[in-house]
């Protein structure tokens, strides 16, 4: 009952109270500016985000116009591309600007990207002279690149330097970020040699020089500012890091990032290779209808157009079908079966393609892996298959023919399953867009084929 008790507690104090969203709207549509103000502002930045995206259009700008003054910077942080270039639309030039002035350069590049040119001028224009300098110079770097995700805020000493020297720099540099572990070491050119964290230097006497308690070396992992953001995001899963100075292209120290930066970009990316495989790219739940059928029946007309092969496959053979209808019964099976073992196939190719684990492994032995498994299965179903089609109707060519039928096809969707991800890798096109809907028509193809093919050939 404790537990339980507790459970409850947990629910009612994260997301938005319901009651608390209605009178929200209620306020909003009765124009209670005071009330709405204060009911809103109360939120925590994350739901104020949530709140604006469950809006319409009209009632997005009206909420905008009363609490513009008092705007949360923080909130841009937590909405999507779209909801942000929209808010700060609303928002305007200088209110805009004095969000972004708040934000962490990361976040407000972030925010900056979203907008056009025009939009990203007049904005820069009304920021700080040091917020348009970090930000003009985080843009320069390539869009997708860690240059535009780390923190130009960081702390820095020479390896020459004694304790002493590095907490006189601590205590009297007053830009120092809020919140950091790790101190990079650097050498005379300013390029990052090694680390140190901040309890080591607590912890030493003051005459110790930094070379004498700094990490080995080797321990340091340094990331180029023009190294795509995905790859550094990999890095810091594979080695487990917390943070990495970041260089410029003649290894100068121009800024670090941290674990909980690249989260985000881990979650996006497998957000983004999930969403592409099912032919989906916009999750807007508050999206209009219109918008959404919009954005989802391009791969749905690609679908229509492949899968005319497969029905084309079957008009051959409707001759063959009328002779054994229950050919009509066992095609939907062979297909099925077929389509979800290349499925198992193509997410685990695409996993590794995406996490470059791919890279270490021969190609040989995945497609052999991937085909003895789709045999095993294949093997241990059409036995079973042919067992219930025999009972079902008494017919022993019949049962071989689909047993016969199920090991070949699922088999081959072992194949498919391997053989089109690293196709479209090799192209240069990313497997996680269009894998799905090759496999699904090949898988079909080929186990309508092989079906309807031996039917014809053996009975």
């Amino acid at each position: 009952m404790v537990i339980e008790k507790k459970e409850n507690v947990y629910e009612s104090e994260f997301g938005i109270d319901q009651n608390i969203k209605n009178r929200i709207l209620n306020s909003l549509e009765n124009d209670l500016t005071s009330q709405v103000k204060k009911l809103f502002l109360e939120l925590h930045p994350a739901d104020q985000a949530d709140f604006l995206s469950s809006l319409n259009f009209e009632q997005r700008i009206n909420l905008i116009a009363i609490i513009a003054s008092e705007f949360d910077p923080e909130i841009l942080t937590y909405l999507d591309d779209k909801l942000k270039s929209d808010v700060i639309e609303l928002l305007g030039s200088e209110n805009s600007a004095k969000a972004i002035d708040q934000l962490e350069t990361e976040d407000a590049v972030q925010v900056i990207e979203t907008l056009e040119n025009e939009g990203i001028s007049e904005i820069l224009d009304h920021v700080s002279e040091e917020k348009r300098s970090e930000i003009e110079e985080a843009l320069s770097y390539p869009e997708n690149s860690i240059g535009r995700l780390m923190q130009q805020n960081f702390v820095a000493v020479k390896q020459d330097w004694s304790v002493a020297q590095a907490t006189y720099h601590l205590q009297n540099t007053e830009d120092l970020p809020d919140d950091f572990h790790n101190i990079v070491i650097v050498d005379d050119d300013f390029r990052p040699i090694s680390e140190v964290s901040v309890s080591k230097i607590l912890k030493k006497k003051k005459q110790v020089l930094m070379s004498e308690i700094m990490a080995d070396k080797e321990e340091l992992m340094v990331l180029s500012a023009n190294m795509d953001k995905e790859e550094g995001a990999q890095l810091f899963s594979k080695y487990s890091l917390d943070y990495a100075p970041v260089v410029d292209e003649k290894g100068i120290l121009v800024g670090v990032i941290y674990a909980n930066d690249v989260i985000d970009i881990l979650q996006a990316e497998a957000e983004e290779d999930i969403l592409l495989l099912g032919g989906v790219n916009d999750i807007n739940l508050y999206a209009s209808s219109f918008t959404t059928a919009k954005s989802r029946i391009s791969w749905l007309s690609t679908s229509l157009i492949t899968n005319l092969f497969s029905a084309t496959i079957i008009a051959f053979f409707a001759g063959e079908i009328q002779k054994i209808v229950a050919l009509a019964a066992l095609l939907p099976i062979v297909s099925s079966l077929s389509g979800n073992s290349g499925t198992q196939a193509l997410t685990v190719l695409v996993r590794a393609i995406a996490t470059k684990e791919i890279e270490n492994i021969s190609l040989g032995k995945i497609f052999l892996k991937e085909l003895l498994v789709a045999f095993i299965n294949g093997a241990a179903l059409s036995t079973v298959a042919a067992l219930a089609c025999y009972f079902w109707q008494h017919d022993l060519y019949l049962s071989l023919v689909f047993a016969a039928a199920i090991l070949a096809a699922i088999t081959l969707s072992g194949f498919f399953g391997v053989f089109i991800p690293l196709v479209l890798h090799r192209l240069k096109f990313d497997p996680a867009i269009s894998s799905g809907v090759f496999l699904t028509t090949m898988t079909d193809m080929f186990s309508f084929l092989t079906l309807l093919g031996l039917a014809t050939l053996v009975m």
